[in-house]
């Protein structure tokens, strides 16, 4: 929650809290409807839980530490968090369209 306070805070600043909406909720049960970028932290299993949530329509979604299963990524970087300037922990980018498809069915 701390870093979701963080977060609303940047969008404020920069003058986009009109246009983002900033959630810290779970994201198994929450509704994904309207979201056009989805930002995960989630160990693989919940990945692959909430995979099939992100389909159906045109958004983006960037996961934090691991890869969606089943879902190709399109961009791969890096970030270093200001409290471990020596780490590299991995981002991961999807482009998710009206056709994407899961390329594995997701385990429970």
């Amino acid at each position: 929650a701390a870093r979701a306070d963080e977060a609303r805070r940047a969008v404020k600043e920069a003058g986009l809290d009109s246009y983002v909406d900033i959630r810290c909720e779970n994201a198994l049960t929450t509704s994904l409807d309207d979201a056009t970028v989805v930002y995960l932290y989630l160990v693989p299993r919940g990945l692959r839980l909430v995979a099939p949530r992100l389909l159906g329509r045109r958004r983006r979604v960037v996961s934090y530490m691991a890869p969606i299963p089943g879902l190709r990524w399109t961009d791969r970087r890096t970030c270093s968090p200001g409290h471990q300037p020596g780490a590299a922990w991995p981002l991961y980018a999807y482009d998710i369209t009206e056709e994407t498809r899961l390329s594995e069915p997701p385990a429970s």
